[in-house]
């Protein structure tokens, strides 16, 4: 896994800890893997500590008035310990209070969700209530919060809030940290070539060539290579630029992988606009290609041919 990968899990290590991600630069070495069992592990450990107090909670809730509860929610539990309490509800109860609870609260309330252990309650969930919840984290600009419950949610709530948002500098901050990268296939699945088009050339508006690399990296070669198809199609300007920030970003091994996916004109504007390869620069990343799924010997023939 790359830097880019490794950088995501920093990030959210660090809102787990309640610190700054700077604070935790020197453990980006380790690794995006180990740096997400740790993460992982520390959550646990976390919620674990005060779980029965959270099913206590839960359970008292069931005692109470749903407009009750929501009063009680919002003034004295608070988003925190919500979403600790959560995770412990019964899926029935936790819609319909959702249901009284503003979007920005619950917001709030999805920034202390673990949705893996939450997973029932989420999945529960009206559409509406997603994608209303999903505004609300991308008002904020909590794009790391929303991309936690792509992992858990069905193709056809995460299409219908796709559909609600079309901020494709907001998809592309979400895509930066999603980890499960199987769902994240199937989110640019969902995206029409006009769509990853639009993303691709927000990439490069707003200065977002990490995240949009971030999202291509872990994909398999035939996604890689239509959103390489994709970006070619709408000029070299823009396939100038993608080549710029893989070289900025040392990602090169990523989209060569994908080449002998591409049709043979592509292939020849890779070549052309890209890097002047030559043995000795090909080879010293003949590794990391085939660590990006891609067949180093067959790539080095069409590229030094």
């Amino acid at each position: 896994m790359s830097d880019l990968a490794a950088r995501a899990q920093v990030v959210r290590l660090s809102r787990l800890l309640n610190t700054a991600p700077e604070d935790l630069d020197d453990l980006q070495t380790l690794g995006a893997p180990a740096l997400a069992q740790f993460r992982k592990q520390v959550s646990t450990a976390l919620f674990d500590e005060h779980r029965n107090l959270f099913a206590k909670l839960a359970q008292a809730n069931k005692l109470l008035p749903l407009g009750v509860t929501a009063k009680m929610t919002t003034a004295v539990i608070g988003p925190t310990l919500a979403g600790r309490v959560a995770s412990e509800m019964e899926s029935k109860r936790a819609v319909a209070l959702a249901e009284k609870l503003p979007f920005e609260f619950l917001a709030e309330t999805c920034a202390a969700m673990d949705p893996e252990r939450a997973e029932p309650v989420v999945r529960a969930m009206p559409t509406q209530i997603v994608a209303g919840v999903s505004r609300a984290l991308c008002a904020k600009a909590d794009y790391m919060t929303a991309a936690t419950f792509v992992n858990v949610l069905d193709d056809a709530v995460i299409q219908a809030v796709m559909d609600d948002n079309d901020n494709d500098a907001e998809l592309l901050q979400i895509g930066f940290f999603i980890e499960d990268k199987a769902r994240l296939e199937a989110l640019i699945g969902m995206m029409s070539d006009a769509r990853i088009a639009a993303t691709m050339v927000t990439a490069e508006r707003d200065d977002l060539w990490a995240q949009a690399l971030a999202m291509m990296e872990g994909t398999s070669l035939q996604t890689r290579a239509r959103i390489g198809g994709v970006v070619a199609e709408h000029g070299d300007e823009l396939l100038a630029q993608l080549f710029a920030a893989a070289s900025a970003h040392e990602q090169w091994p990523l989209l060569l992988a994908a080449l002998p996916e591409l049709p043979a004109p592509v292939q020849q504007r890779y070549l052309k606009l890209g890097p002047d390869w030559d043995a000795t620069t090909f080879d010293a990343i003949a590794d990391d290609i085939e660590a990006h799924g891609g067949d180093a010997a067959t790539i080095r023939s069409v590229v030094l041919n």
